[in-house]
């Protein structure tokens, strides 16, 4: 997945995404830096959906890689996110993910699911 966001860089006119990428263990917070720099480029996605239930290795520095890709989908209207389970995800990664949301006027619906 390091090479991931590299291979965002061509889907700049994707309305949707949903990817699954739950109990994937070489999933890391490096894995997820590279995914938010290439969300930066989808300049048209509406929808998101990803899954990384039981990645274990994901922490604060990850999903605030996330938060920071997400800031500048301005078309985005609906969100849906599973970290469950990702045990070093706390409420300092979380707040962060709700300030990078409250710039998306077009946003229309969220679902995250953190179990733990």
């Amino acid at each position: 997945m390091d090479s991931f966001g590299e291979g965002l860089k061509g889907l700049g006119s994707m309305k949707s995404l949903r990817m699954n990428f739950a109990e994937c263990v070489k999933i890391t917070d490096k894995s997820l830096s590279n995914f938010g720099e290439g969300l930066r480029r989808l300049d048209f996605l509406e929808y998101i959906d990803l899954d990384f239930t039981h990645c274990r290795k994901i922490s604060n520095e990850g999903l605030n890689s996330i938060s920071e890709g997400l800031k500048l989908l301005l078309l985005l209207r609906s969100i849906e996110f599973k970290f469950g389970y990702c045990r070093k995800i706390s409420n300092e990664g979380l707040a962060n993910l709700g300030q990078s949301l409250k710039m998306l006027s077009s946003l229309q619906s969220i679902n995250f699911n953190f179990r733990k």
